[in-house]
């Protein structure tokens, strides 16, 4: 095998014996390359300490490649490149030596972390939380929005496995990890995935003394159930949503922070609705842009925000934006009779949207903010004008909700064997607000809740409680005249609005959801109407 030290290059240069840019662990490398990158090229130096991009002529114009050349012109690094055979991409990695072990700890670091997806799966967690700081790795898992540790490794493994995770797990072409930046990826290769996980969000962040990384595990349980009473909705919330789906224009928003289950009821709404449509022998358009699509939906289009790439590649937030945009009006080209927006987040998602579902296009999408009518001030903060946003024709329904605790069969009595946990104004409270004999706080575990961890014993699994809201003329002139309390003043006195709170009360009172629970998340309960809507 001719040594790649002697090759001379079009300039009269040699490349120098030494280990490439690309070689070496992904915290160790100067360039990190995946496995499949480094097979296709190698970033070496020449004599003349210049950079040098050795390219094999048969992968050229392969994405790997370009995506490759990319990263490294946004870096600002000064290379040429140079079309070689592969046998001499391969001779610049030496005897391999270095790869072979890169490969090995990059394989330990994927095992390690798929085996904690699978344990944080098991638990139902929705988060696992990597923070790498200056002594130590912290893992925790967030379950029921409680933090709680999982383990603790040394900062090196830390930093090996953040880089692993990105760098060869996700599904971004560029994957490299910078930890001084704020990244964001998705992994949804299924052999990377643990059983029942449709797809993982990553994050990333810089802090003060280190990284953090944050995975959301986007959970597949469609198939148990496609109506969205089993989400914990009732069934006059799911007619609302179902007559908004049949409705022929409009635009539907569903409110909520971010991991309050918008997603997943979505999902359930459109799979259902597509297999309503087939009972009748009707196949319509539906398409959705997702910034990228989390959940599988047979039978509907799902499109990435920029085609084969996640807009997670993209170096900036105006950037994703544009993207999105684009993404929005090239569907739009395409006539979908439904259309799905994975989420408003400015003015220009904001209009198109708008001008989607006023040209005959019904278009749902999701909101970050705090109740369903709060999307209608929401959307006026971002620059929707009220003529055309307070317009039933235009606006058909909002939506929000939030995710609570179910209790387990090992419930309990709030009485006088349990009291002594709690303060005697609370329970005060709760009994003057829970309309029931019997109300019902969480028990001392047992097998089917031992799983989880300690602090969450008596709890199995969750539900969602919301409120949901058809729009009609008389909210619509209600808000106009009266802003946001004259609607919710109409909505509650004349159409028998029930909130997210009222919702959250009512699956107490039935002996569901420990109140004391509820109440860390919907706020505490009160017995005022008025007040349950703030």
């Amino acid at each position: 095998m001719t040594s790649v030290s002697f090759m001379s290059l079009n300039d009269g240069s040699q490349i120098l014996r030494q280990v490439p840019l690309t070689s070496g662990s992904p915290t160790g490398a100067q360039v990190f390359a995946d496995t499949e990158t480094r097979d296709r090229l190698s970033l070496v130096k020449d004599d003349k300490g210049r950079h040098v991009l050795l390219v094999s002529k048969s992968h050229a114009n392969d994405h790997y490649v370009t995506s490759f050349s990319a990263r490294l012109v946004r870096s600002g690094l000064t290379y040429r490149t140079e079309l070689v055979d592969l046998a001499t991409v391969k001779d610049s990695y030496l005897d391999g030596t270095e790869d072979r072990k890169a490969d090995v700890e990059l394989s330990k670091a994927q095992a390690y972390a798929k085996r904690t997806s699978e344990e944080a799966a098991s638990r139902h967690a929705s988060d696992i939380r990597y923070r790498v700081n200056k002594t130590k790795t912290d893992i925790h898992f967030v379950i029921h929005r409680n933090l709680f540790h999982y383990k603790e490794e040394s900062v090196e493994f830390g930093k090996q496995l953040l880089a692993a995770i990105y760098g060869a797990m996700t599904d971004v072409s560029d994957a490299t990890y910078e930890a001084l930046s704020r990244q964001d990826a998705r992994i949804s290769d299924p052999t990377k995935l643990p059983p029942g996980i449709d797809g993982i969000r990553v994050a990333t962040t810089p802090q003060v003394d280190g990284q953090v990384m944050v995975l959301r595990l986007l959970y597949n349980d469609a198939g148990e159930s496609n109506d969205v009473e089993s989400l914990g909705f009732t069934s006059e919330q799911a007619a609302l949503l179902k007559s908004a789906l049949k409705r022929p224009t409009g635009l539907n928003i569903f409110c909520g922070p971010t991991g309050t289950g918008k997603s997943t009821t979505l999902q359930r709404l459109f799979i259902w609705f597509t297999n309503f449509l087939a009972s009748m022998g009707i196949e319509k358009n539906i398409i959705t842009v997702e910034d990228p699509p989390e959940y599988n939906m047979p039978g509907i289009i799902q499109t990435p925000v920029t085609g084969t790439r996640s807009s997670d590649s993209l170096s900036s937030e105006a950037e994703r934006s544009i993207a999105f945009q684009d993404a929005i009006r090239a569907v739009l080209r395409l006539a979908p009779e439904l259309l799905l927006i994975g989420e408003i987040r400015d003015l220009p998602t904001a209009i198109l949207a708008m001008r989607a579902a006023m040209t005959g296009h019904p278009t749902w999408s999701t909101l970050h903010c705090n109740s369903a009518l709060a999307g209608i001030t929401r959307l006026l903060d971002l620059g929707i004008t009220k003529d055309i946003l307070l317009d039933e024709q235009n606006l058909t329904s909002l939506s929000s909700q939030r995710l609570v605790p179910r209790l387990c069969e090992c419930k309990l009595p709030l009485d006088i064997r349990t009291a002594s946990r709690y303060a005697a104004e609370d329970i005060k409270r709760i009994r003057d607000s829970i309309q029931s004999e019997t109300i019902f706080v969480h028990g001392p575990g047992c097998p089917k809740c031992a799983s989880g961890p300690s602090a969450l014993l008596g709890r199995s699994g969750r539900r969602a409680v919301a409120e949901t809201i058809l729009c009609d003329e008389g909210l619509m002139r209600a808000f106009r005249k009266d802003g946001r309390a004259g609607g919710t003043a109409y909505w509650r006195e004349e159409m028998r609005g029930k909130s997210i709170k009222d919702h959250a009360a009512d699956v107490v009172a039935a002996g569901l959801v420990d109140p004391f629970d509820a109440e860390a998340v919907v706020g505490e309960f009160t017995s005022s109407p008025l007040a349950r809507c703030a």
